[in-house]
């Protein structure tokens, strides 16, 4: 029976080295001292390499069930926690608003079904209406203010050259058991193909919670003034917020868009990005912990990828993790997919380091991931060779030397093999060890 290898403890071995630490006592260039090892004292680098690679990826996940949870475990459960405590009443924000705006009247004292009294002044100076608003029920009390172009019904991509939208204030809960604070800032100006529209600041803030968004930049084109086939092209968008003592942001950014005569029909003008990048963090503000990263992302055969062809993509990652009484760690990320070219189709390569330790990694499998080869080195010396066939492992040859081997400083300490059904390392001396 196959015993694949994309299901066996070898992917957790591999994952244990690529996002581990560095073991034993040997300098990085994989001596001790200037002192050559034995082989016996090798092999000693290579075990304790394991042991704390094992025990760095538990203390950050329980991959294995041990019971005891890692620290990136326990912080998925307590942001779980934080959302379950946090909400935002969008819905009955965007009821409260459009009530608000429904027209621009001035009211004094309108009574409302729910018990809730409203009062509303508004007024036009240099073609810009301003609405300001009271809202009470009992001791709370609400109040903003509205700012847009006079007769904005009547203004089209045709008659403007640009236009500001300001809405600033604070608005109930749906049982008026708090309160819930808003801010949306909308500027559209006119450009030869269309407009620009970039909102400078939307936010919903109510207690320990905030979302927001930030530097939104879209812009619009038409092929003739009144045209109703426009669309619309993303630039750039920044996400906000805060729950409880969990903070986060992150911005899309998108460029380069082209034309597909296929992927889009009679979407958008057919326009896509072929590339987009995003930079992001979530940060615990009691711990100090943290996760942040840059993301690129290129479409090469943007202009020519169907629904039924596969996009041929160019995809780079460098992130940071800072975990509480720890070093902070860096990985790097790579991957990029030839589709001509079936038996490598599949490239990828890591690098994890903090402290003066690291490890990288480079690999090649075929399209159906079955069939291909990962080589992951620390600079301990220490070096794992991983051959992959048909789905499963090529067990090491410690007489020739090929499939799946372990070296030091490229001398053959041992061999990658099954045994029950479990990937163990067995070295030259005879002993041996599971990855996981």
């Amino acid at each position: 029976m196959k015993r694949k290898i994309i299901s066996s403890s070898l992917v957790i071995g591999a994952l244990l080295i690529m996002n581990g630490c560095g073991g034993g006592s040997s300098n990085n260039d994989g001596s001790s001292g200037g002192t050559i090892l034995t082989q016996s004292q090798q092999i000693d680098v290579a075990s304790a390499t394991l042991d704390d690679l094992r025990a760095q990826a538990l203390s950050l996940v329980d991959y294995n069930g041990s019971g005891t949870p890692g620290y990136l475990d326990t912080e998925a459960l307590n942001i779980g926690n934080a959302l379950e405590s946090c909400s935002l009443d969008a819905q009955n924000l965007s009821e409260m608003l459009m009530k608000y705006m429904e027209d621009d009247s001035n009211v004094t004292n309108e009574a409302w079904d729910d018990g809730s009294t409203f009062s509303r002044t508004c007024n036009t100076e240099n073609d810009i209406e301003t609405c300001t608003y009271e809202h009470t029920k009992g001791d709370a009390e609400y109040a903003g203010t509205f700012k847009y172009p006079q007769d904005s019904d009547d203004i089209n991509l045709s008659n403007f050259e640009e236009l500001t939208i300001e809405f600033h204030g604070t608005a109930p809960v749906e049982d008026y058991s708090a309160s819930q604070t808003y801010d949306l800032n909308v500027t559209m100006t006119k450009t030869d193909t269309g407009a620009d529209i970039v909102l400078h600041n939307i936010s919903l803030n109510n207690s320990n919670t905030n979302v927001g968004i930030s530097d939104l930049s879209v812009s619009a084109f038409y092929q003739d003034e009144l045209d109703e086939s426009t669309y619309f092209k993303l630039n750039t968008i920044t996400l906000n917020g805060q729950c409880s003592n969990y903070t986060t942001i992150g911005t899309l950014t998108t460029t380069d868009y082209v034309q597909n005569a296929a992927l889009l029909e009679g979407e958008n003008e057919n326009w896509l990005p072929s590339k987009l990048s995003f930079e992001g963090s979530l940060s615990n503000t009691t711990t100090q912990g943290s996760i942040s990263g840059l993301v690129n992302v290129e479409l090469k055969n943007a202009t020519t990828v169907t629904h039924d062809s596969d996009p041929e993509l160019d995809v780079s990652v460098n992130g940071t993790l800072a975990v509480p009484e720890r070093p902070e760690m860096n990985l790097a990320l790579t991957y990029n997919n030839a589709v001509e070219t079936q038996s490598t189709y599949h490239n990828f390569t890591s690098s994890y380091s903090y402290d003066d330790f690291s490890i990288s990694t480079v690999g090649a499998m075929d399209k159906e991931g079955e069939n291909g080869e990962i080589t992951i080195t620390a600079n301990n010396g220490i070096a794992f060779k991983i051959v992959v066939v048909e789905g499963d492992l090529v067990e090491g040859d410690a007489d020739s030397g090929t499939g799946s081997v372990v070296t030091y400083n490229g001398s053959l300490i041992g061999t990658l093999e099954y045994r029950e059904e479990v990937v163990i390392v067995k070295y030259l001396d005879g002993s041996f060890e599971s990855i996981p």
